[in-house]
């Protein structure tokens, strides 16, 4: 009768913290799930961005030349194509956030999750700094222009990016200044 006391109340403890760790396995389970349809969800999301990001810096390449008699005609263009430009680098911002919340720290059983989540630093990295460039190449065309007119223009300032990142923290920063060592 006495080991009958003392199994019943131990099976019981035993049964009550197999439940509760079952069910955290589960929550956990669910929880993971959750994370990599996030991250899924937004990286798609980031290629339709970056897509954008890519069409825009063709048009403003297309438009961004330097001759005097109609860089003034263009200069509005420009600057509407660089508020574009800035608009997307922050949804692109966004999905950056987002991914980093959810892939820092985690390796998922999901290989695609994973490949996402080791490589959207440097991508972002290269993105920020080209966007950048981008940007004081394009300041330094009006500043140009602004030198030799006496019709001086504002030149661009993002209301997102303010310097090069080294997102990866590699001490490299890629793509800052490219387009000096192209000219």
């Amino acid at each position: 009768m006495k080991k009958i006391l003392f199994i019943t109340p131990l099976i019981t403890i035993l049964l009550i913290v197999s439940a509760i760790f079952i069910n955290n396995i589960a929550k956990d389970n669910k929880e993971t799930k959750e994370r990599i349809l996030t991250i899924e969800k937004t990286y798609q999301e980031l290629k339709q961005n970056t897509e954008d990001y890519n069409n825009i810096r063709t048009k403003l390449s297309e438009d961004n030349i330097y001759y005097q008699n109609n860089f003034l005609d263009s200069y509005n263009k420009i600057i509407t194509e660089l508020n574009e430009y800035d608009e997307i680098i922050n949804k692109i911002n966004n999905n950056i956030n987002i991914i980093n919340t959810n892939c820092k720290g985690r390796l998922y059983n999901d290989k695609e999750t994973n490949n996402i989540c080791s490589k959207y630093k440097k991508t972002y990295e290269q993105m920020i700094n080209i966007y950048l460039n981008d940007i004081e190449s394009t300041n330094n065309i009006i500043e140009s222009y602004n030198k030799e007119n006496d019709n001086k223009l504002e030149t661009f300032k993002s209301k997102y990016i303010f310097d090069y990142i080294d997102y990866d923290k590699d001490g490299i920063y890629l793509e800052k200044n490219q387009w000096k060592k192209e000219k």
